[in-house]
């Protein structure tokens, strides 16, 4: 079943679980830190995949806030190249849809393996996650 969860192979989440595990993927974590700070439910289960969304959601943040600050210190230090400003102009817009694309297909997959009833593991993140229950 899941390779984190120290749990009988027969554990089945509650949909209450799951919904709220949910909820926190969908909101890139938002949620996921209110769920935290309340600590309304003691299941490992959501508290994995919460930590992940959060992490994720964390991640995703400070890509988009490093590229986009990137590509502001670049267009004004190129301020009077106006082909490279045409090409930052191009990729910023290029890049961030990607991230979006990518984003969207991981928080499928973790939705895809979270209602099949076990944790997403990301190679990267789920380790670092199973280390903060």
């Amino acid at each position: 079943m899941s390779q984190y969860l120290n749990q009988p192979a027969s554990f089945q989440p509650t949909l209450k679980e799951k919904l709220l595990a949910s909820l926190g993927y969908l909101s890139l974590g938002m949620f996921s830190f209110i769920f935290l700070i309340l600590r309304q439910h003691d299941s490992r289960f959501a508290l994995f995949h919460a930590y992940q969304s959060l992490v994720l959601g964390v991640l995703f943040l400070l890509l988009r806030v490093a590229f986009d600050t990137l590509l502001n210190v670049l267009a004004v230090f190129l301020y009077f190249s106006p082909p490279i400003i045409a090409f930052l102009g191009f990729i910023g817009p290029l890049f961030s849809s990607g991230l979006w694309f990518v984003m969207g297909l991981l928080l499928a997959y973790c939705l895809f393996t979270l209602w099949k009833g076990s944790e997403t593991y990301i190679k990267w993140l789920s380790p670092q996650v199973e280390r903060m229950l």
